[in-house]
């Protein structure tokens, strides 16, 4: 359809988020989560997955190294920190040979922007390597609703559980999921966790 060009990227890969700030893991994790899965809904862009990205957490390999292992162009790199109620994000892309920083950046909102924070976050990546967003993809990405940090907590407390496995695992997902939807039903991603939770 009309403005839908989309150039065919090789993959790229969000390497998990550092740490900076002794943040508990399942916030580090599923912010980094959030927005491979926030990247992965851009048609024009093919992200590694996520269980390929963790192999390469506290990794000592060099960008490039990376970057050849995984058959990819261009390295995402980041930290995410949270100070009272805000959450600031800084991520740089890097290409891999010649080793060249393209793009770096920093993002910061309230902690009931989450989404919104995530979204601007794909958007500029998106930019950065010359992916064209469709008109649909705009609009997407621009609309976000608030969501209570309690129940953003609570959702990614799930996502951390459930992607550990094992039996007990998945049933503190499931709680943290049902806690999420109790606060919010309106809240959408925490139903599709609970629904990956009752199928594990």
């Amino acid at each position: 359809y009309f403005g839908a060009i989309f150039a065919i990227m090789n993959p790229l890969v969000v390497l998990p988020l550092s740490n900076f700030s002794d943040e508990p893991e399942y916030f580090v994790e599923g912010m980094t989560d959030a927005l491979i899965s926030a990247l992965s809904r851009i048609r024009g862009v093919r992200v590694i997955s996520r269980q390929s990205a963790m192999h390469y957490k506290d990794s000592k390999k060099l960008l490039p190294e990376i970057a050849q292992e995984l058959g990819v162009d261009f390295v995402v790199e980041g930290s995410v920190t949270r100070s009272a109620d805000r959450v600031r994000l800084n991520a740089q892309i890097v290409q891999a040979v010649p080793e060249t920083t393209l793009w770096s950046e920093s993002f910061e909102r309230a902690a009931v922007d989450v989404i919104a924070l995530q979204n601007t976050f794909a958007s500029a990546i998106a930019s950065a390597i010359d992916v064209q967003l469709s008109p649909v993809e705009q609009t997407r990405l621009a609309t976000t609703k608030a969501v209570d940090p309690d129940v953003y907590e609570a959702y990614l407390q799930g996502k951390y559980f459930g992607g550990q496995f094992g039996e007990a695992s998945v049933r503190k997902a499931k709680g943290y999921f049902e806690r999420a939807i109790a606060k919010d039903p309106s809240f959408a991603p925490a139903w599709a966790g609970l629904a990956d939770a009752l199928q594990w």
